[in-house]
């Protein structure tokens, strides 16, 4: 699996990401993943999730428009 693969299954909630789960479930949201990022850790393989937060109080839907739809969460229902 990939790194990208690893965080549409965690965002999907399908498998659990012990640092990655825990943020969504705190309101975060995927934008992208970043190669590189951390290029000595072994568990990582240098791959980080970029993740924002959203007030939704006060963001606009322009802001979040352009958004990679693979990592959106399903809509809870």
């Amino acid at each position: 699996m990939t790194a990208e693969d690893y965080v549409v299954q965690v965002v999907a909630g399908r498998i659990k990401g012990p640092t990655l789960s825990f943020q969504l479930r705190e309101g975060f949201e995927v934008i992208d993943v970043v190669k590189d990022y951390l290029g000595l850790d072994p568990e990582s393989l240098g791959y980080a999730a970029l993740i924002e937060w959203i007030n939704h109080e006060v963001a606009r839907p322009e802001d979040t428009a352009n958004r990679n739809p693979r990592f959106l969460r399903p809509a809870q229902g």
